[in-house]
């Protein structure tokens, strides 16, 4: 299934592009969700259907074969900022033979694209609300950040650019915190901050354990 992510303006549409690699034909079914992450990083799922324009809806892909689904917003009202939702693809499972000696098991695929419907000129703002040292569940030193995206677009915070300095106690800068865009998916767990959102997130301090505060800038990157 190509691509995990699919951006669009309202009055345009996207596609999704889905290939059968398997010798038997292959059913699936696509349903639309709006999401929502809380600061914590909680996600929530509302079903979405109508919010959007789905062709087709089912689709049988015989062995070898592509097709293309196809999605359009259908929305009344277009959108001041960014609105985030899930094409969920689902493999329908087919009734299988019975046979003689044990059970049979069968597995269905299912993916979740994110679809992003972002209005013209949109971006994301973030800012750095409150920086501190904290500590994780098993009491190694973390960055514990609180990050704004006063903006309008979407940000993924695994794209973003983090300019810290740890201080000791005296307030000497001892070092600069960096995290890999892996060590940043990891930590944070779901890493969408919507426009008007805040996230609360902690990331490993390593070798600048001894911190004794935090203090710098986030700022978006590319999504």
């Amino acid at each position: 299934v190509q691509p995990l992510l699919v951006e669009l303006e309202p009055g345009s549409s996207g596609s999704i592009r889905v290939e059968n690699t398997r010798s038997t034909p292959l059913t699936v079914e696509v349903s639309i969700t709006r999401r929502s992450v809380d600061e914590h990083g909680q996600q929530t799922r509302t079903p979405a259907d109508d919010d959007f324009v789905v062709l087709p809806p089912q689709l049988v892909i015989a062995p070898g074969r592509v097709q293309v689904v196809r999605l359009q917003w259908v929305g009344d009202t277009p959108p001041t900022q960014s609105i985030s939702y899930y094409a969920n693809l689902r493999e329908v499972p087919v009734a299988l033979a019975p046979t003689q000696g044990g059970a049979q098991v069968q597995l269905a695929f299912a993916f979740d694209i994110a679809v992003q419907l972002i209005p013209h000129g949109a971006r994301a703002d973030l800012s750095l609300v409150n920086a501190e040292v904290g500590r994780d569940a098993h009491g190694a030193p973390t960055a514990h950040l609180t990050i704004q995206n006063a903006g309008t677009r979407y940000a993924y915070l695994q794209n973003a650019t983090y300019d810290l300095e740890a201080l000791d106690r005296a307030g000497a800068v001892i070092g600069h915190p960096t995290f890999t865009e892996e060590q940043l998916t990891e930590a944070i767990g779901v890493t969408l901050l919507e426009p008007g959102k805040r996230r609360i997130i902690d990331l490993p301090l390593g070798n600048l354990a001894n911190a004794a505060s935090l203090r710098g800038r986030v700022r978006a990157g590319s999504s």
